[in-house]
């Protein structure tokens, strides 16, 4: 019989949150770089709306985050808050970019 303590059941939240806004960042990226290195206009579109999407997919991970679901001041919690706010500069930068 396994036991699962609070502690364990957190750090295993935390673990999967991560990796969940690491994929959707690693999305908008591969969508951004390939919209950049486009110069097919057919494909322009095609291009932008897969960055639309991966950026809808990067905000509603960040949204589903629970805030402060890490104890204050544990490493855990400066990580959670570290890719979040990566990956926030990143949301901005391609609002800025492309639907401004």
């Amino acid at each position: 019989m396994v036991i699962y303590t609070a502690d364990a059941v957190l750090e295993s939240q935390i673990a999967s949150e991560m990796t969940e806004i690491k994929h959707a960042v690693e999305g908008v990226k591969a969508a951004l770089e390939e919209l950049r290195g486009n110069s097919d206009a057919a494909r322009a579109g095609m291009l932008r709306l897969n960055l639309k999407e991966a950026r809808d997919i990067l905000a509603r991970r960040l949204q589903e985050t629970a805030p402060g679901s890490a104890p204050a001041g544990t490493s855990s919690d400066a990580s959670l808050s570290a890719a979040a706010r990566e990956a926030t500069v990143l949301l901005d930068e391609v609002d800025a970019q492309f639907f401004m």
